[in-house]
């Protein structure tokens, strides 16, 4: 089973469509990897955040001293069959999404927030 969990640092309306979109999408990429046990429970959380933030992120991260549309870091490196199956739960990783870095870069290419929301994603 997948859990997303979405923060906001920042002031945010998300799409219901998009969370559904979002979900169905991760599901399907999950889903193709052959060892993971279907009685695991897996995260993954999505924090909404503004240019600031994200520039301090990529400081720390990427060692990039500015901001980006996205950052993204991934546990699945970390994951052990045995360990999960003791567990509850398993972060598979974590996505920041700059809003106004997004916001700028849908409007430069010429399509929606949402859509680039879900590009990002």
């Amino acid at each position: 089973m997948i859990k997303i969990k979405f923060y906001k640092q920042i002031n945010i309306k998300v799409p219901r469509t998009l969370l559904l979109k979002v979900l169905r999408s991760t599901e399907k990429v999950l889903g193709k990897l052959k060892k993971i046990p279907t009685e695991a429970l897996f995260t993954i959380e999505c924090t909404f955040v503004g240019n600031p933030a994200m520039a301090r992120l990529n400081r720390v991260h990427r060692e990039k001293d500015t901001s980006t549309d996205v950052i993204s870091l991934s546990y699945f490196h970390l994951f052990n069959k045995k360990i999960i199956a003791r567990n509850a739960d398993f972060l598979v990783g974590e996505l920041f999404i700059s809003v106004p870095y997004a916001r700028a870069q849908a409007k430069k290419l010429g399509h929606t927030f949402t859509e680039e929301l879900e590009f990002l994603f």
